[in-house]
């Protein structure tokens, strides 16, 4: 968990805006779904790519897909136009997703995250009901457990929360 707080905190200092996806999101809402890796979407600008690779420079950021080729720069020619970065780095995976598949691009979903504060760490976390539609929008196999616990956790709030407007008289 370490390594992913200290992950967080780069994100949060290379000022660009993120929402936590995928894998973490639903470990954040309670779901016991194991990943080793961070995945977060971001409005997908070169210069917000280029300060996330400068955040994790003394980490070692290599390209995932080619992990032969010397540490990501941010004046890495290949970070000009991209939408998608996958990295790896001595912290571990990140993901940085320019769109998130089936929903839409980051100006789709800021609106459909929550807060939360990680270790002192905040950040925001994609929303269960978005998260449980991206996750079936994948329709990957290893989704599946994630989906029924992230669907459960979601009606044991609400039923919460029905409960509280019946006390309160709402």
């Amino acid at each position: 968990m370490d390594s992913i707080l200290q992950t967080l905190e780069r994100l949060n200092k290379s000022g660009v805006e993120y929402v936590l996806i995928g894998g973490m999101a639903a470990r954040v809402h309670g779901s016991s779904v194991n990943t080793d890796d961070v995945d977060i979407c971001i409005l997908a600008r070169d210069e917000h790519f280029q300060r996330i690779v400068e955040s994790f420079a003394d980490v070692h950021p290599r390209f995932r897909m080619q992990p032969n080729q010397p540490p990501v720069t941010p004046d890495h020619p290949w970070l000009s136009g991209i939408k998608n970065l996958y990295l790896h780095t001595d912290l571990g995976q990140l993901d940085v997703l320019g769109e998130l598949p089936g929903i839409g691009g980051y100006e789709a979903i800021r609106d459909r995250t929550v807060a939360v504060d990680l270790d002192a760490t905040p950040c925001r976390v994609l929303d269960i009901p978005t998260l449980i539609e991206a996750k079936q929008h994948a329709g990957r196999p290893k989704d599946h457990q994630a989906i029924l616990e992230l669907q459960y956790i979601l009606s044991r709030i609400e039923d919460s929360n029905q409960a509280e407007r019946e006390i309160s008289g709402d």
